[in-house]
């Protein structure tokens, strides 16, 4: 399906005081103008009927309810294991309470993995929290006293951990405190207690996630815990303010899935994306937990009047599945299962922009703010280890992302960190292409291999090669791009020895190792899937495409550039486009057949233009013809860049910048065109409020 032109947006960019065609040289710009042209609206959008068609079923009650009946159908088949941990069983459980509430298998496993409090304990007691709270007036005889025994006893509701861990030991912790309020807690403090200390967590958290964002933004994990997580408070917490907001959180996470979901896939950058370490690349149906929310919520690229197909391995499980089973090659369907049992959903303008039943294109900026904060948030006088907060909450992960109707972008901006929290660079995914298809992968990545470059892999036959270009995910300290629009530019500055691993503390044991080399591989990777359509080598680099998609690939300043085929099974179906050399630059640039009419002429467009690298500078103007400046920062992650000569200030980078989801002061702003909503913080309490756009 083609794409409207792209020109609408491009002249908004364009336009400072004057209107119209604005021939001013570059240079004339601020920063504020650059955000302010992010926040226009796009101009009114024509879609094929088929396309309008499709997004209309897609966001339907009826869809969605279809969907979620297909994800219960599968669970209530699959048999709790026999294991002391509920993390995965538990939520069958709940499946199959929903379709007989006297279940007898289901209540055995919650009495076997009530008493556990092991390792992940936490996802444990959110599920008996949820459990409570839905089936409290039909509970087996002698229920209420086994989940009062596991409440009594557990030692981390107060606890620490990630930002997901706290969370779930908190709102477990208030549903279980309310429920035993005469109980003598492992704190030494009654249930009354326990409840308040952790309901007083509850909007300092909150109100810090609307002023500066979630840590584990958009992660393909752990979005799916977080929705299990709030959608337990927001039925099931104690107080009709911590329900209140339950249902704020999910707002809030709902509406940046949203913005940041198109073509099945989640827009780059993501947080703890470690997936694509060990699984497989995001594809077309569901194959991470934040694509199952997003298709659970608004469908995806193959839904169809009278059609939504589960992915293909969920379609395949069996009544002799497992609940430690339902996961393998099928991640993320396990938390979809809580919000198909739950009537709380997306509202309309949610799920309009999620689908992007929205005119288009648009951009967004947002900013992440550094972890500390989720630390300084849960202190508390029981918690063991206690963390100081920070005097200031610094931008630390910085976004920028482009949604076309055929194709998005997604990149990022990193700050430096010395704090030795490597695994949220070691699991970053910092940026990727996606381009409408029906093939199964319709991602493009670029990336310099660098956090695993040391560590032998699986390939089997290939023992003598290390990890190296095999991982594709990591934020690598050698890497500083800018991009707007249509067009990443990158630059590489690899040196001989690593000053970071000079400077390493020793290794501690870990899940995930951290192994880099001394010498940093000199070689850069574009993975392309190679059911792309067309592949064509040009003069000056290369040019894809995928239907009415067109990508360049620039390569400059290189030594060797070759192709060869991802061998390894966690890049199964890509080949990868290797650059060398030490000092590398790369200009991606995407278009479509609206904007170019043809492959040729967006090829001969590209062609005209030479970037151009002077020292450490690399310059270069788009077929847009807007100019770009990238200036490679030694003494920080954050390049010296520029847009039409407008220097992007990343310390005033905004918390979300778009023309249909803004975060400013605290308030959270979304509509889809014609409805929008807005939740405003005044004390403790979130405010909504509902308008029409004009």
């Amino acid at each position: 399906m083609k794409s409207r032109l792209h020109a609408p947006f491009f002249v908004v960019l364009l336009i400072g005081a004057a209107s119209g065609a604005d021939n001013r040289p570059a240079g004339t710009l601020s920063f504020e103008a650059l955000m302010a042209s992010v926040a226009t609206p796009p101009a009114p959008e024509k879609m094929p009927s088929e396309e309008e068609a499709r997004l209309a079923y897609s966001v339907s009650d009826e869809a969605m309810k279809l969907r979620k009946a297909a994800v219960l159908e599968k669970a209530v088949d699959i048999i709790p294991d026999d294991k002391p941990s509920g993390k995965q069983s538990l939520r069958v459980d709940l499946a199959r309470l929903m379709r007989h509430p006297q279940d007898e298998e289901a209540w055995k496993n919650v009495e076997l993995v009530a008493p556990f409090d092991g390792k992940s304990a936490h996802f444990t007691k959110i599920m008996l929290a949820y459990t409570y709270g839905k089936h409290k007036d039909v509970l087996p005889p002698g229920m209420l006293e086994v989940l009062r025994r596991q409440a009594e006893s557990y030692e981390e509701f107060l606890g620490t951990g990630t930002e997901n861990h706290i969370a779930m030991q908190r709102v477990a912790g208030s549903i279980f405190g309310a429920a035993f309020p005469e109980m003598k807690t492992a704190y030494g403090i009654s249930g009354r207690e326990l409840e308040d200390l952790t309901l007083e967590w509850m909007p300092r958290y909150a109100k810090a996630v609307y002023a500066t964002s979630m840590k584990e933004y958009l992660s393909m994990i752990y979005l799916g815990v977080h929705n299990e997580i709030w959608l337990t408070a927001a039925q099931y917490g104690p107080t009709e303010n911590s329900r209140a907001i339950g249902q704020a959180m999910l707002d809030w996470i709902w509406a940046d899935l949203a913005v940041n979901t198109h073509l099945s896939q989640t827009l780059p950058p993501s947080t703890r994306a470690k997936l694509m370490l060990d699984h497989s690349a995001p594809m077309i149906h569901p194959s991470t937990h934040a694509q199952w929310l997003a298709w659970l919520y608004w469908g995806d690229l193959r839904s169809r009047p009278g059609s939504d197909p589960l992915p293909p391995v969920a379609a395949a499980m069996s009544k002799k599945t497992k609940s430690s089973k339902m996961k393998e090659g099928n991640e993320g369907y396990q938390t979809a299962i809580i919000p198909s049992i739950t009537e709380l959903s997306p509202n309309e303008v949610i799920r309009n922009l999620g689908a992007k039943k929205v005119a288009l294109p648009y951009m967004l900026l947002q900013s992440r703010a550094h972890g500390s904060f989720v630390g300084a948030m849960a202190t508390n006088p029981f918690l063991k280890h206690k963390d100081k907060p920070e005097a200031e909450i610094t931008r630390n992960h910085l976004r920028s992302a482009y949604i076309a109707r055929d194709y998005s972008i997604g990149a990022g901006y990193f700050r430096k960190d010395d704090s030795g929290d490597n695994e949220q660079y070691m699991h970053l995914l910092p940026s990727a292409i996606t381009y409408r298809s029906a093939d199964l992968l319709n991602s493009i990545f670029v990336s310099h291999p660098y956090w695993y470059a040391g560590e032998p892999h699986g390939n089997k036959d290939e023992a003598s090669k290390v990890f190296g270009l095999d991982c594709w995910l990591g934020k690598s300290p050698f890497e500083q791009s800018v991009h707007w629009e249509n067009t990443v530019i990158h630059l590489f500055n690899i040196p001989d020895e690593d000053p970071y691993v000079a400077a390493a503390k020793p290794k501690e044991a870990a899940k995930w190792t951290d192994s880099r080399l001394k010498s940093p591989l000199k070689k850069v990777c574009v993975y392309v899937p190679e059911s792309i359509d067309e592949t064509r080598q040009t003069p000056w680099g290369w040019v894809l495409r995928e239907g009415n998609v067109f990508i360049s690939l620039r390569p400059v300043n290189t030594t060797t550039t070759t192709w060869e085929a991802c061998t390894n099974d966690v890049q199964k179906g890509y080949k990868r486009l290797i650059l060398e050399g030490s000092l590398i630059g790369l200009v991606v640039e995407v278009g479509d057949a609206a904007e170019h009419g043809t492959f040729d002429a967006f090829t001969a467009k590209v062609g005209n233009a030479t970037p151009q690298l002077a020292g450490k500078r690399l310059d270069h103007t788009s077929t847009r013809s807007i100019p770009f400046s990238l200036q490679y920062d030694d003494s920080s992650w954050f390049p010296k860049a520029s847009v039409k000569g407008a220097p992007l200030d990343f310390e005033n980078w905004p918390v979300c910048e778009s023309p249909y989801v803004t975060s400013r002061n605290g308030v959270l702003d979304v509509n889809d065109g014609k409805n929008g909503f807005t939740v405003t913080w005044q004390g403790d309490k979130p405010a909504y409020a509902a308008y029409k756009k004009p």
